[in-house]
């Protein structure tokens, strides 16, 4: 964040560019209203960008780390963190008519749904290298190139299944063509399909699934990065190494113009919008240029020449074979000749307006506003962090910023050191080294950093070493360069390029020297600093000396190490390599501040009589002021004479590239030879510790099987015993259980014969206390019925007396009156007096008799309801055990009589079976027309009897039914008979009343339980009928069976006999079928 931003990828709508920087920075510019935001910085350099086709205002960015983040630039907030790739994104793709998005790189195709923001689907079918993947402007179709295959899979974009593969041409030498770039016509009828060496443009028809024709061009132009196919399906924009942008007729085979850039000045990618109006183009000066598509064509059409036209050549695939392809050479950011060095580089700045007019055509007010117009091309967008300070300075005012202050400002540090070391950035070069991965010396470097192996640090730091161990074989082999490269790669953090350059510019300049005795160390560079150091101070200079190889060693460490192990801190660190950078003196600078350093510790230094006190005082890094040191160094180098001095004088920088030149300086300044018996040394060791890791794990597999072996077989023998054990403790447990269990019902057996006595001695004595209690009612009711009779008669006797009393005065009355007619009607008198006392007896008499009548009445009554209720509980308890009993008893012979047919059925079908086996066997060796009618003669027989026994217990079922209906029906008549026989018997103790009545009943109830054993001894009776009729039809079925086996024991006899018995007049008898 405090150097320039380079764009490393952009995204064009009608109305929106988006664009990515190496240092994480995402922008969205808005044309329209002429405005950008800062979405957000990441913490990775970004690859890849696009827009959504149908949410233009999502942009979705590709990380180096493998990340994607969905951004809405209208709300400038991040919407989600697509985690998948395990590698940099190497392309984003969006389907026209869905939310979907299509991300690829080295490691698989995956495709998005931006709904949920979740994986759909990896598409497997990609092998290793896709790392370009493209929708179809239609959105039907997907194609990915497979680098490591040479092919090109088409997926269908809505059922994702495989459609074809396309093969890639072979070369000269046998091998495909890789394909660096794809583009499909929006009437996904063509697919383009760039080659990194050479600049071949293959053309597919996809309806044909097959190469069409290929188009070559200029040799010049290297290789081709990026084709993008126009609307027309005809027309394509090729991007080519050289950074120049051509476009192309497919059908024609001929170049239609090209788009130049400035001097100096290279397109490093491009992107066109949905509807090709335009189209933004990002150059290597840090610009990013916008051209209105349909001028910038008509205008480069106008131009067109025969010589242009000349240029493209037209081949076929057997054509193709007489190329020489280059697979491994990454032509796709080879550089141009670039007059903008590392000092007059155009600061990264992001203007708030944009225009998209040609120059011309611009006001006064917009001209002000725009910078880095060119020629005649459209508008400019020229992006600056607001921030930065001006970029121009010179090494002459960093020198004197440095000495104003002692150090450079942190925040510009890095910008400043690579102003100072004037790298390059040949991005092409670099890309060559980064592609070819890691190197082997280097392949386990974290794990030779543990506190460091899961860290971002430990990566860059393992793929910067490899970069130059790609450089240069030496740097894969020299045992110090993690040490020295270490604090400069966590430095310049995401900026690979930065690092890889910035320790490389080093390793030329200040390392000078250190590899002329490799593999060992600098001794006689590191003697002449011993001898600089006496110049200054002698009296120190002949102690170290006097240490001899261990101080050498300790200072090789700490040289070789960049000082990072001997300054106490970081920004000691920084502010020595400020001044190494920076100093006049060139490189060499670094021995003066060395020298300066030991001069300041020299009464430690002194007091050291050993390695050990010289190993403990650098691994305690003393205290010291680098200010001091510095300026103390300054002093040294004016005094230093030339003879002593150390390194080089002078800087000299890596160069840039150029047409002639278009990588980096070969470093030969190591003894060769060494260098490759290092690295054969290196690798037989290699192999004998890959052999004897090897070795190891099969000894340790070996042991861990015979371990696993001992172990499942003692944990066997333990499971066994366990098993055992824990059988006899579920057997011992069962048989507790069983014996718990007999116990437990045994006591239930002996508490419910309790509770039943229980139950029938409080029914007795409910019985005899209703009883008792109904005999004092009666016995009171009684005495109450007398007493009132006796009461009612005294009254009938006193109103009787009372009445003759005044009969008798009215008779002495009339005496008295009539005695005439007394005397005459005397006897009618006497007689009616007769009659009337006749008359009060008889009442009287009736009133007593009713009374009593009554009484008796009642109490016949209530002794009968009495009896009725006991009978009725005692008749209903001995009807519903012998209901029960009954049904139990129907229900257990029902049951046997089943089983017994089912048996005998069974019986009769194995039987049977058996006896057609047997006759089988033994009529196998009659004639075929014996055996077919003796089979035909068993199959009628053993059917009729089968049909005569099913018959028979049909009827037996049938027979067994009815006499069940019958019982039924006789129990339920009894039932009713009993019934009515009880209401008779209750209606004769009502007449009788009195205990005969009941002792009658008690009779009859006898007969009945009498009655009901003799119902069931003759249902006994008829059930052993029906088992003798069983038994009978077994008899039969037997008699069958013996008459079947008779007649198989009749085709045994020979022919002869046949003959001889017709001769004899002998006849079988006929056979008879038996009923049933």
């Amino acid at each position: 964040a405090n150097s320039i931003q380079q764009c490393t990828a952009c995204a064009l709508t009608a109305d929106a560019l988006g664009l990515v920087t190496d240092s994480g920075a995402v922008y969205a510019v808005q044309l329209k209203q002429q405005r950008y935001k800062c979405l957000d910085v990441l913490d990775v350099a970004g690859t890849s960008a696009a827009f959504m086709t149908r949410l233009s205002r999502r942009l979705f960015v590709g990380c180096a780390d493998g990340d994607i983040y969905c951004y809405d630039y209208g709300s400038n907030s991040r919407l989600a963190k697509l985690p998948g790739h395990r590698t940099a994104v190497g392309s984003l793709s969006t389907k026209s008519d869905t939310e979907q998005l299509l991300s690829a790189s080295t490691d698989a195709v995956l495709l998005w749904d931006m709904q949920t923001f979740r994986q759909r689907r990896m598409l497997s079918s990609a092998p290793y290298g896709s790392s370009q993947a493209v929708f179809s402007a239609a959105g039907n179709i997907i194609a990915a190139a497979a680098g490591s295959a040479g092919e090109v899979i088409i997926w269908h974009a809505k059922s994702l299944q495989e459609l074809c593969r396309l093969a890639m041409p072979l070369d000269k030498q046998q091998q495909p063509f890789q394909a660096s770039c794809l583009s499909i016509s929006p009437d996904e009828k063509w697919l383009l399909a760039g080659c990194r060496s050479p600049a071949l443009l293959l053309v597919y028809s996809l309806e044909q699934e097959g190469l069409s024709h290929a188009l070559l061009l200029p040799e010049d132009m290297y290789g081709i990065i990026q084709v993008h196919l126009l609307p027309d399906s005809t027309s394509a924009a090729v991007m080519t190494s050289t950074g120049c942008i051509s476009f192309l007729d497919i059908q024609t085979c001929s170049m239609s113009g090209q788009l130049q850039m400035t001097p100096g000045c290279r397109a490093a990618s491009f992107n066109i919008e949905p509807r090709a109006n335009s189209m933004a183009v990002v150059c290597n000066d840090g610009l990013i240029r916008l051209y209105d598509l349909a001028a910038l064509r008509s205008r480069q059409q106008s131009k067109q020449t025969a010589v242009m036209r000349q240029q493209v050549q037209q081949l076929h695939e057997s054509q193709l074979q007489q190329l020489l392809g280059s697979p491994d050479l990454d032509v796709s950011r080879a550089k141009l000749p670039s007059t903008t060095g590392p000092g007059n580089r155009q600061p990264l700045q992001i203007l708030s307006q944009v225009s998209n007019v040609p120059p011309k055509q611009q006001t006064a007010s917009q001209s002000g506003k725009l910078k880095g117009s060119s020629g005649t091309m459209g508008g400019i967008l020229q992006l600056q962090r607001v921030d930065m300070p001006a970029a121009s300075l010179n090494r002459k005012k960093l020198q004197q910023l440095l000495a104003a202050y002692g150090e450079f400002p942190s925040k510009y540090r890095l910008m400043i050191w690579e102003h100072l070391l004037q790298l390059p950035r040949n991005s092409a070069a670099f890309a060559l080294f980064q592609d070819r991965g890691v190197h082997p010396a280097y392949k386990d470097l974290a794990q030779q950093m543990p506190g460091a192996s899961r860290s971002a640090v430990a990566v860059r730091l393992q793929a910067c070493l490899s970069q130059l161990a790609h450089w240069c074989p030496l740097f894969g082999e020299a045992g110090f360069l993690p040490r020295f490269a270490f604090p400069f790669v966590k430095l310049c953090g995401a900026k690979s390029e930065s690092a890889f350059e910035l320790v490389a510019t080093l390793l030329l300049n200040w390392c000078k020297g250190w590899f002329d005795l490799f593999p060992n160390e600098p001794l006689p560079l590191l003697r002449r600093f011993l001898l600089a150091v006496s110049h200054h101070d002698l009296e120190l200079g002949s102690h170290l000396q006097h240490l001899g190889v261990p101080l050498l060693q300790q200072l090789w460490h700490q040289i070789s190490g960049a000082m990072s192990d001997l300054l106490p801190s970081q920004s000691d660190w920084l502010v020595f390599w400020d001044h190494c950078l920076a100093a006049a003196a060139g490189p060499g600078f670094l021995y003066q501040l060395l020298c300066s350093y030991l001069i300041t510790q020299r009464r430690l230094l002194l007091a050291v009589q050993d390695e050990q006190q010289l190993v403990r005082l650098f691994e305690s890094r003393p205290a010291v002021d680098i200010q001091q040191v510095v300026k103390q160094a300054h002093k040294l180098q004016e005094t230093t004479p030339d003879y002593a001095l150390l390194g080089l004088r002078s800087f000299s920088p890596l160069p840039a590239s150029s047409a002639a030149s278009a990588g980096y300086p070969v470093f030969t300044e190591y003894p060769a030879g060494s260098v490759e018996l290092q690295a054969q040394e290196r690798r037989r060791i290699q192999e004998a510790e890959d052999a004897l890791i090897r070795r190891r794990q099969v000894a340790a597999e070996l042991e861990q099987r015979s371990k696993q072996v001992a172990f499942d077989s003692s944990a066997l023998t333990a499971q066994r015993q366990q098993l055992a054990a824990l059988d006899a403790q579920r057997r011992a447990a069962m048989r507790a259980i069983d014996d718990s269990l007999a116990a437990a019902g045994a006591r239930l057996d002996d508490r419910s014969k309790e509770e039943k006595l229980k139950q029938i001695r409080m029914v007795e004595e409910a019985y005899q206390a209703s009883l008792s209690s109904l005999r004092a009612e009666w016995t009171s009711e009684l005495a109450a019925l007398k007493a009132d009779i006796d009461h009612k008669r005294r009254l009938t006797a006193a109103a009787l007396k009372a009445r003759q009393e005044e009969e008798d005065l009215k008779a002495l009355e009339f005496q008295t009156q009539q005695r005439l007619w007394a005397l005459q009607q005397e006897e009618i008198a006497a007689a009616g007096t007769s009659a009337l006392q006749d008359a009060a007896a008889a009442q009287a008499a009736a009133v007593s008799a009713e009374q009593q009548r009554k009484a008796a009445e009642w109490q016949a009554e209530d002794e009968v309801r009495a009896l009725r209720q006991q009978h009725e509980t005692a008749r209903q308890v001995r009807l519903a055990a012998a209901a029960e009993q009954e049904a139990a008893k129907q229900a257990a012979q029902g049951l046997l009589l089943t089983r017994e047919l089912q048996a005998q059925e069974e019986l009769l079908k194995v039987e049977h079976q058996r006896r057609l086996r047997t006759l089988a066997e033994d009529e196998a060796e009659l004639t075929a027309k014996q055996l077919q009618l003796q089979v035909e003669r068993q199959a009628v027989l053993a059917a009729a009897g089968q049909q005569a026994v099913q018959q028979q217990a049909q009827q037996q079922k049938e027979r067994f039914t009815e006499d069940q209906q019958r019982h039924v029906a006789a129990v339920d008549e009894e039932l009713q008979a009993l019934k009515r026989r009880q209401a008779e018997l209750h209606a004769a103790a009502a007449e009788i009343g009195s205990a005969a009545c009941m002792a009658a009943a008690e009779q009859q109830l006898t007969q009945l339980e009498q009655a009901i054993q003799q119902a069931a001894k003759e249902e006994e009776q008829q059930v052993q009928q029906i088992l003798q009729e069983l038994d009978k039809d077994k008899q039969q079925h037997q008699h069958v069976m013996d008459v079947l086996a008779a007649i198989r024991a009749e085709p045994e006899v020979p022919q002869r006999g046949t003959a001889a018995a017709a001769a004899t007049g002998r006849r079988s008898p006929p056979i008879e079928m038996l009923p049933g």
